[in-house]
């Protein structure tokens, strides 16, 4: 089957669930950026900001954002939290870092403040190799999607940083805002709400591997220090992979994982369907797993974008005949 979004107000949910999600991105892309500057620079680049930010704000949202290589619009709320931050906090130069995770902390939090009212939350497993939630045909016996109900935004809270991984994986592989929509609302592939757009602004759906684990480590990092218990695990995000584990563990006691067989070339590995084991074993794609992988994301992509054409040139030849009525 297909997640699709049954009423109105689910495909609203959607719609704001992925501005939400962009919004985050942007978040955890700004700690990305200023850990990559502290890498390469001294403190004289936070020190000036400090300076300026007692000044002129507008001036000192230009400048950070040139001296992170980001673009001073899409990012401008973003960052002009930043130089408020930077301004009220005496020591922030102690702790520059630890600071500006509290902007990707205020994002997951209106994330999560979705879940407050509701009563009920699913959780479904993701077929790697597709980019799809696996959702069971009606006529099929199963235990998933795993159902939520209680502690909702918390429970939502501790998945965020999977969810987020996975949605960044898939805009890489589509080099484009379709890896989300076939997540949340596979039915309306390859079409996407406009209002995201706007929230896209600024973002590149070009994002290494090395980027994708820096943002996720950000955000698992930024989350653990919102708990009064924060966590002094050596492995960031540890305790998060053992309640997720337990909550599998928990509701899905034989281990069918709606059917998704665990693959590895040994430096990767991935959770996929089993007719997508059964091809890969076929063309004896295992051994090289992930080159394989992309190559076939490749192929996937073109056929994508030609489908877009088509239906680009559809609609301009619905406008032509629209006119000629005229």
């Amino acid at each position: 089957g297909k997640l699709t979004p049954a009423t109105k107000k689910d495909v609203q949910l959607a719609e704001v669930i992925g501005k939400h999600i962009f919004h985050l991105n942007k978040a955890c892309v700004l700690v990305h950026k200023l850990e990559e500057m502290m890498r390469q620079n001294s403190t004289q680049t936070l020190e000036k900001w400090v300076k300026l930010s007692t000044v002129d704000e507008e001036v000192t949202v230009k400048e950070i954002s040139e001296c992170l290589g980001i673009p001073k619009d899409s990012f401008a709320p973003l960052v002009s939290s930043l130089v408020s931050i930077i301004s009220t906090n005496s020591d922030f130069l102690n702790k520059p870092l630890f600071y500006c995770r509290s902007i990707v902390q205020k994002s997951a939090t209106a994330f999560v403040s979705m879940f407050k009212d509701s009563k009920k939350s699913y959780v479904y497993l993701v077929d790697e190799m597709l980019g799809i939630p696996v959702v069971p045909k009606d006529s099929e016996t199963t235990l998933y999607p795993c159902i939520i109900t209680d502690d909702i935004p918390q429970t939502v809270l501790k998945l965020l940083p999977f969810m987020y991984a996975n949605i960044l994986q898939t805009r890489k592989i589509t080099q484009s805002v379709t890896g989300l929509v076939r997540l949340i609302f596979e039915a309306a592939y390859p079409h996407s709400p406009p209002s995201w757009a706007v929230s896209l602004a600024g973002l590149s759906h070009d994002i290494q591997r090395d980027q994708i684990i820096s943002e996720v480590r950000i955000l698992y990092t930024a989350i653990d220090e919102m708990s009064e218990n924060s966590s002094k695990d050596t492995i960031v995000g540890i305790q998060k992979i053992l309640f997720v584990k337990e909550i599998l563990t928990n509701f899905d006691i034989d281990k069918t994982y709606c059917g998704l067989k665990y693959v590895t070339d040994g430096n990767g590995f991935m959770w996929i369907s089993e007719t997508e084991v059964k091809k890969l074993e076929k063309e004896g794609e295992l051994k090289n797993l992930i080159q394989e992988y992309d190559a076939g994301q490749a192929i996937k992509q073109q056929l994508r974008s030609k489908d877009a054409k088509i239906i680009e040139l559809q609609n301009t030849l619905k406008e032509m005949r629209i006119s000629k009525k005229v």
